[in-house]
């Protein structure tokens, strides 16, 4: 038997490999960010609707209720202005339909540097900044390779734990220094935007 005290106030003992409790808790986490998604088709549904002029005619309705995006924002205001002002050039890159992922990949190891740092590591900045991704939905939008999006699915997950809980943050693979590494190794190539033509042109050109 093992004895797994990831989780607060609790122990999980288990057999086998794998805490049954965190490994659920990746699964709960990767089926949130499936609903994001859906939500973010539902809502493009929504807007084309209405400018379609189907809203009157067909009696559809628009939710009145707060945005994402003004949740978010209310969310990041416990962040420094450092942060804030990293996150933004993170969401700057991210407003492209297809954003430059060698940019992203620059503003990402930037927020993660600083959150890194003596001055940045800071509960009420991975609190901010956890709760601004999981609320913002532009990163969920852009279709983001595998490996960008993993990265943005973890800061949204068990940062907040960083400061607070730190063994849950590490078995997430979730502490500013864990998510850093992982971003510096992120791979710019993103093979989804090719097509074999494109591909093989690319790769004639450089032999």
């Amino acid at each position: 038997m093992k004895a797994c005290e990831n989780h607060e106030m609790s122990v999980v003992v288990f057999s086998g490999d794998i805490c049954p409790l965190c490994n659920a808790e990746k699964v709960l986490k990767t089926i949130w960010v499936e609903i994001k998604k859906a939500m973010g088709i539902l809502e493009e549904l929504r807007r084309i609707a209405d400018e379609a002029g189907l809203k009157k005619e067909c009696g559809l309705s628009v939710s009145e209720d707060m945005d994402d995006k003004n949740i978010a924002a209310a969310r990041l205001a416990g962040a420094d202005s450092r942060a804030k002002e990293l996150v933004n050039a993170v969401q700057s890159t991210l407003a492209h339909n297809v954003p430059d992922l060698s940019e992203l990949k620059k503003s990402l190891i930037n927020l993660l540097e600083y959150l890194s740092s003596p001055n940045g590591r800071t509960d009420e900045n991975c609190n901010a900044i956890n709760s601004f991704y999981m609320f913002d939905d532009l990163w969920v939008d852009r279709n983001l390779p595998d490996h960008f999006h993993e990265i943005f699915v973890d800061v949204s997950g068990a940062l907040h734990n960083t400061v607070s809980a730190p063994e849950i943050a590490e078995n997430f693979d979730s502490t500013p220094e864990q998510l850093l590494k992982r971003a510096k190794e992120l791979n710019t190539l993103d093979l989804k935007s090719f097509d074999m033509q494109t591909i093989c042109a690319k790769v004639l050109g450089n032999s």
